[in-house]
């Protein structure tokens, strides 16, 4: 189905690398550099398909990783050991975010942007299609470099102070979409940012981010949490 809903966008010349290559909504023009994250985007925002509900609840979802995060959120689950080290972790999503990172992270780390990579020849070929051959953005001000250039874009506002972004209950006015959507979740009252070594829950990512440096030890990263449907009811009220 994606086929049909995307138009390619690719960079000029004939020797560029088809990683180069954008993919855009032909609905609201959005543009995403994987198919995955165009395919989420257009059945969360443009159809009416919801495939997924909660048992508990009923509550009815169009992304099954947005149901996932429901029953994380609001129906606790036993304790779930892992199998490979014996580890007890405090549910499902605590056990894959444990397992990826203790046990199934990528060997090789790009010295770049921090992406892994499973095998030597993947990071090779990454490194050289993805920073090597790119043209570079240097901002004149502060000399910082980006490869990619919306990334550029959204750093001179730094800069010029352009603040596009405008939230629609108290208008404070923000430098990007991210930022907007992070303060909304002060409006919505949801604490979906929950430490997983103390589940202590935060309103921001930021809040959380500063609270587990309190912690000893190496941490996993964070894993990537999905706001756009909290956001999406939260607006409807």
């Amino acid at each position: 189905m994606i086929a049909h809903l995307v138009q390619n966008h690719e960079d000029s010349g004939d020797n560029r690398s088809t990683s180069n290559r954008k993919f855009a909504c032909i609905i609201c023009g959005l543009i995403c550099s994987r198919k995955e994250t165009l395919r989420s985007h257009f059945v969360r925002k443009h159809t009416q398909l919801y495939e997924f509900s909660c048992e508990q609840c009923g509550k009815e979802f169009k992304i099954k990783g947005d149901l996932t995060t429901h029953m994380r959120l609001n129906h606790k689950e036993p304790p779930v050991i892992c199998d490979v080290c014996g580890k007890t972790c405090k549910n499902s999503h605590s056990l894959y975010t444990h397992q990826k990172h203790a046990h199934y992270k990528a060997k090789y780390e790009c010295p770049v942007c921090h992406k892994r990579l499973v095998t030597k020849e993947n990071l090779d070929q990454h490194v050289l299609t993805q920073h090597e051959k790119k043209e570079k953005s240097v901002c004149e001000e502060c000399g910082k470099t980006f490869f990619e250039n919306h990334d550029f874009r959204k750093h001179m506002r730094i800069h010029t102070g352009d603040k596009p972004y405008s939230c629609s209950v108290c208008a404070r006015a923000f430098t990007t979409h991210s930022s907007l959507s992070q303060h909304l979740l002060l409006h919505t009252g949801e604490r979906i940012y929950v430490c997983d070594v103390c589940g202590k829950s935060f309103a921001q990512k930021a809040g959380l981010i500063c609270h587990r440096k309190i912690h000893s030890g190496s941490l996993p990263p964070l894993p990537v949490m999905h706001i756009d449907h909290i956001l999406k009811d939260f607006m409807k009220k």
